[in-house]
């Protein structure tokens, strides 16, 4: 049982990365927008300028509580995006954010506390975007496990 965890969890960042990598080197368009075509394995077809701003709601976490969440996308490139999330309610904590977009689905991590405490970093946010809502699920790091979901709306 050991092994095909391992094996699992291997595969699972595995194609992370290579999601990451295919869409960084695919998604390049000089009119704002992420290119594409009928290949699924491109990058979403999205304003992309659309997504700069604040972004506001709530993350439950599993098995603790539920807590106010603030995404703050500050620039984008081709389909990578860069900014902080904030969660006043946690010692007022701000991290660094960076994710991608890929076909209908955005992935980003937290990777650097720069203020506060009790946030764990480099956990894999898997989320959609739906009429100004961006909503998903949070995993851990270390394991893989789902720890929690979230919700926010752009302001």
């Amino acid at each position: 049982m050991k092994y095909s965890i391992t094996t699992t969890l291997s595969f699972f960042f595995f194609t992370v990365l290579l999601c990451f990598t295919s869409c960084t080197m695919e998604c390049d368009d000089s009119d704002g927008t992420v290119a594409s075509n009928d290949n699924d394995d491109k990058c979403v077809v999205e304003p992309i300028d659309d997504f700069v701003g604040e972004w506001e709601g709530t993350f439950d976490q599993y098995n603790f509580t539920e807590y106010p969440m603030i995404m703050d996308i500050q620039e984008t490139i081709d389909c990578e995006f860069f900014g902080e999330l904030r969660w006043p309610t946690l010692d007022n904590s701000i991290t660094t954010m960076e994710g991608y977009f890929r076909n209908d689905s955005l992935f980003f991590t937290e990777t650097q506390l720069l203020q506060g405490s009790n946030i764990v970093l480099n956990g894999a946010y898997i989320a959609t975007y739906e009429r100004n809502t961006i909503s998903g699920i949070w995993n851990y790091p270390n394991n893989g496990a789902e720890g929690g979901n979230f919700s926010i709306t752009k302001n």
